[in-house]
Formats: structure tokens, C-alpha cells, sequence
């Protein structure tokens, strides 16, 4: 999963839609790694800007235009360790392991190096995102300098939902089942749900 979601975030920093590349090349997985790779892959490409400035800062040369594919690698065990669950020295492992798959054995020891420095020094890395905007916003710069310009009163709070998690929003076929009914069978098993114009 993590390499076809590095996959699918090289193909994104190329310019290929998110929309294309992810059905491109998830198509070889099943079940709960496509699931994975489609989360690794989001959160990568949401996250990018954030990912790009840390990643920038901790190699002494840029990986992206010699070695996308190990660039967009890092960017995913980045998002892992610093906005999922999975425990990093898995995300390690996991990294390093992709990079065998890549064939690109040589940067396993760069990829732990690494990954292993910011779960050391997870609690500066965030001090230093959340004191520079371009990271702690995760936008282009183009936009954030128009944010900037156009709103400076408003920036905190266009900035805080920019950065919220989007509620789960399901849609109902009511050809198929009422909404009402959905509700409660959501309801029976245990979710909590509430209808939306």
C-alpha cells in the first residue's frame, strides 16, 4: 500500500489528478490496502506543502527531482508518523520496506534516518510547522499570499476551517431506501447520523 500510495502521490506532484491516479494505480489491491493506500494517499496529497517544507529541512539534498517516486515515499511515512496512528517504528519498517520494492536499496538508510529523527524530535518539528505558515496551513504560497492580502482579519478563522477534518457525509438512493430508514440502520449499529438539506 505504501508504495502505490507513493505511486499516486508522485503522479500528483506531476500534475496527474488525484481523481485519475488513484484508481490508475490501486487497482492492484484489495480490501484493506486499498483502503490504506487511498488514506496514505489523501493524506499525502492534503498534507503536501506541510510534508514538502519538513522534508525539505531534514535532507541536505532534495530528493524530488532526482528520485520522485523516494521523495513522495518519504512524504508518506512522514503523514504517518506525524497525523495517523500507525506507531512509527512500524512507519519505519513499513518505509524501508517500500524502498526494497522501489528497488532503490541504497536510500533504506536515508528513509530510517530519517523518519527515526522525527520520531525523536516529533515535539520540535511541530513547534517548527506550527510557527511557519506555508507548513502549519499546508497551502501554496501563491494562495496563501492571497489569503493574506484579501482577509488579514479573517485569516485565523478561514485558515482554522481550512484545516478541519471534513464531516463523513453519506448521500441516500431514496429509489432504494428512505433516508429515515437508513438512519435507523445506522442507528442499530451504533452510529450516530443526522439528515442534511
Amino acid at each position: 500500500p505504501r508504495v502505490v500510495a507513493a505511486r499516486v502521490l508522485a503522479a500528483v506532484a506531476a500534475g496527474q489528478s488525484l481523481s485519475e491516479a488513484l484508481p490508475a494505480h490501486t487497482t492492484e489491491l484489495a480490501g484493506r490496502d486499498r483502503a490504506l493506500a487511498a488514506e496514505l494517499a489523501y493524506g499525502g496529497c492534503r498534507w503536501f506543502h506541510r510534508l514538502d517544507w519538513l522534508a525539505a529541512r531534514l535532507l541536505s539534498r532534495p530528493l524530488g527531482e532526482r528520485e520522485p517516486i523516494l521523495h513522495a515515499l518519504l512524504l508518506i511515512g512522514l503523514y504517518q508518523i506525524l497525523s495517523t496512528r500507525v506507531p512509527p517504528h512500524a512507519v519505519v519498517h513499513a518505509t524501508a520496506g517500500a524502498a526494497r520494492l522501489l528497488n532503490r536499496p541504497w536510500a533504506v538508510g536515508l528513509l530510517n534516518a530519517v523518519l527515526r529523527r522525527v520520531q525523536r524530535e516529533r515535539s520540535q518539528w511541530e513547534a517548527a510547522i506550527a510557527a511557519e505558515p506555508l507548513a502549519r496551513y499546508s497551502l501554496p504560497p501563491w494562495l496563501l499570499a492571497r489569503l493574506q492580502a484579501a482577509w488579514p482579519a479573517q485569516m485565523e478563522r478561514i485558515t482554522a476551517a481550512w484545516l478541519a477534518r471534513p464531516p463523513m457525509t453519506l448521500r441516500v438512493h431514496n429509489g432504494r431506501v428512505r433516508t429515515a430508514d437508513y438512519a435507523a440502520q445506522l442507528a442499530a449499529a451504533g452510529l450516530t447520523a443526522r439528515p442534511v438539506p
